[in-house]
C-alpha cells in the first residue's frame, strides 16, 4: 500500500517527480498518477482509490494546481476520507484561489531557488511520521470501512478484539488529533457493535433452546427415578434431578441478566443514534438555509447541531457563513511566512517576504511596530511576558526586539538562513536553527550576558588598563563585581 499520495498540476510534473524520488530515497512509498495507474484502468476512480489507501496527501501548491478542477476534486476526496493533508508550496499562488482546506493548514515551502529542498523533504517526513501509529490505523480502518460500504457485507464488519480496539480508539480521539475519524469510520464501528449485539441475542436464543433440551432430559431422569428397580437407582436419579434443578436455576438467572444487558445496550444505542440523526438533520437544514441567504438562522442551527454531535457538515456552515468574518485584517507588502499570538492575547506578530516583522494590535489590526531584516523573515515568536519577540531571517540572523518600540535588543549570527526561533519559558534564552544543521541556544539579555562574561574572566582591568582605555571619564572600579580590583599604590615621599 502506498504511504503518500502526491497531487499536482501537469505543468509541475518535473518538480513533482523530484519530490517523488526524494521521498523514495527516504524510504517513503509515494503514489503519483504518472507512474502508478495501469493502462486500461478507469483513471479518475483509480486516483480516488490511491487517495483512499494513502496515509498522507501531499498537495503541491502552484498557480496551476489551485486552478485545476481535478486537483480540487482530489483535495475534496482526501478531506472526505480524513487524510492527513500536507500543503507544499512549489510556486507562489493567489491566496484567494486556494482551496479552504489547504489554506487553513501549515504550509511547507519548497520553492525552486528560494527554499532549501532537503529541508522541505525532511519537514515532510517528520510531519508524516508524527503520531504514525494512529495515522496507519486510520488508513487501515478507512480502507476496511470502504470495502464494507461497497457491498454492505456483514462478514466484513469488525469483531472481537478488533471491534473493541476501534471502539476504544475512536472514543479517545481528541479534537487536536490529525487526522480526525471520518463519519464512515464511526458508522462502520457502530454497525459492528449492532452486529455484535445481534449475535449475542442469537446466542441467548440458542441458550434458551439448550435449556429446553436439558429440561426434557431432566424430566426423563424423573421418569427413570420413578421406574427405578432399586433404592440405588432411585438415589442416583434424585441426585441427577437436584443437580438439574440447580443448573436450570443458574441458567435462567444468566439468561435474565443477558436479556437485561442487551435491552439496556439497545436502548442506549437507539438514543445515541437518534441524537446523531437529528444533529445531521439540523446541519443539513443549516446548509440549505445558508444557500437561501439567511446566515443568522443557518449559524444558530449549525451551533445546535455541533453541540449535539460534532460533524464536518456543521463545521462547513461556520466556515462558509457570511457572519464568520475576520476580527481584524493586517497586510504586508509580500507573502506572509509566519504568524504568532502574544501570550497575553493582545498582539500578533507576522513575518514576511517583504523583509519585515510587524507587531499588530490583535483586536483592531493596528500596526504597533515594524522591524526590518536584510532578507526574508521566516519565523517569529513572542517571549512569555509578551514584552519581546524574536525573528529569524534568510539574512543569517535571529534578532530580539522590544515589542513596544521595535528597538533591536540583540542580534544572533548563524552561518545560513534561520528557519525557526523560540524563547525559553522564563525568557532568558533564545533557541534557533538554520540550514547549517545546527541548533543554537543563546543568552541575549544584557544582564545575563554580563554575568556570563564575568564568570569566564579571572580578573578586572588593571589601573593602567583603565587609564589607557577609559581614562578620567569614570573613577576606577570593578568591571565585574565578583572579582577583586587592583589595590591603589600610595607612594609616600622620603623626608
Amino acid at each position: 500500500m502506498s504511504h503518500i499520495f502526491i497531487s499536482y498540476a501537469r505543468k509541475d510534473i518535473d518538480f513533482a517527480l523530484k519530490i517523488f524520488r526524494a521521498l523514495e530515497n527516504d524510504n517513503l512509498d509515494s503514489w503519483i498518477d504518472l507512474e502508478d495507474i495501469p493502462k486500461g484502468e478507469d483513471w479518475e476512480q483509480e486516483i480516488y482509490r490511491g487517495i483512499e489507501e494513502a496515509d498522507a496527501f501531499l498537495f503541491l501548491i502552484s498557480p496551476d494546481s489551485v486552478a485545476s478542477e481535478m486537483c480540487n476534486k482530489e483535495i475534496a476526496h482526501a478531506v472526505k476520507n480524513g487524510k492527513r493533508i500536507l500543503p507544499i508550496v512549489i510556486r507562489d499562488a493567489d491566496l484567494k484561489s486556494i482551496h479552504p482546506e489547504i489554506s487553513k493548514r501549515n504550509w511547507i515551502f519548497c520553492r525552486d531557488g528560494r527554499d532549501d529542498f532537503n529541508k522541505a523533504i525532511e519537514e515532510t517526513r517528520t510531519t508524516i511520521h508524527t503520531d504514525y501509529e494512529w495515522l496507519k490505523y486510520h488508513t487501515e480502518l478507512q480502507v476496511k470501512a470502504l470495502k464494507w460500504e461497497q457491498k454492505q457485507d456483514a462478514s466484513r464488519l469488525l469483531r472481537g478484539k478488533e471491534l473493541r480496539e476501534a471502539d476504544e480508539l475512536l472514543a479517545e480521539v481528541g479534537s487536536q488529533k490529525d487526522p480526525q475519524p471520518t463519519s464512515l469510520q464511526r458508522q462502520y464501528v457502530l454497525e459492528g457493535r449492532q452486529d455484535r449485539d445481534k449475535r449475542r441475542r442469537w446466542t441467548t436464543i440458542g441458550l434458551t433452546i439448550g435449556l429446553a433440551i436439558l429440561l426434557i432430559l431432566f424430566l426423563f431422569a424423573i421418569g427413570q427415578r420413578n421406574n427405578a428397580a432399586s433404592q440405588q437407582a432411585t438415589a442416583q436419579a434424585a441426585s441427577i434431578f437436584a443437580v438439574a434443578q440447580q443448573a436450570t436455576a443458574q441458567a435462567a438467572s444468566i439468561f435474565a441478566v443477558a436479556q437485561q444487558a442487551t435491552a439496556q445496550t439497545n436502548a442506549e444505542e437507539a438514543q445515541r443514534q437518534a441524537k446523531i440523526a437529528f444533529a445531521r438533520q439540523l446541519s443539513a437544514r443549516a446548509q440549505s438555509i445558508l444557500g437561501t441567504g439567511d446566515p443568522m438562522t443557518a449559524m444558530l442551527l449549525a451551533v445546535e447541531s455541533m453541540s449535539m454531535f460534532p460533524s464536518i457538515e456543521a463545521a462547513q456552515v461556520f466556515q462558509n457563513n457570511t457572519l464568520a468574518y475576520p476580527v481584524s485584517r493586517m497586510t504586508h507588502d509580500g507573502m506572509v511566512t509566519s504568524v504568532a499570538f502574544s501570550p497575553d492575547g493582545k498582539y500578533v506578530v507576522s513575518g514576511s517576504d517583504d523583509k519585515t516583522a510587524r507587531v499588530w494590535e490583535a483586536a483592531t489590526g493596528k500596526e504597533i511596530a515594524r522591524m526590518t531584516h536584510d532578507n526574508y523573515v521566516i519565523s517569529v515568536a513572542f517571549s512569555s511576558d509578551s514584552k519581546y519577540l524574536v525573528s529569524g531571517s534568510e539574512d543569517h540572523t535571529a534578532r530580539v526586539w522590544e515589542v513596544a518600540t521595535g528597538t533591536e535588543i540583540a542580534r544572533l549570527i548563524h552561518d545560513s538562513s534561520v528557519i525557526s526561533v523560540a524563547f525559553s519559558l522564563d525568557g532568558r534564552f533564545v533557541v534557533s536553527d538554520g540550514d547549517d544543521t545546527y541548533i543554537r541556544v543563546w543568552i541575549w539579555r544584557p544582564d545575563d550576558l554580563i554575568s556570563d562574561a564575568c564568570s569566564r574572566v579571572t580578573r578586572n582591568l588593571t589601573r593602567a588598563e583603565w587609564q589607557q582605555y577609559i581614562g578620567d571619564v569614570l573613577p576606577y572600579q570593578a568591571v565585574c563585581p565578583n572579582l577583586p580590583i587592583e589595590p591603589e599604590v600610595i607612594i609616600t615621599p622620603t623626608p
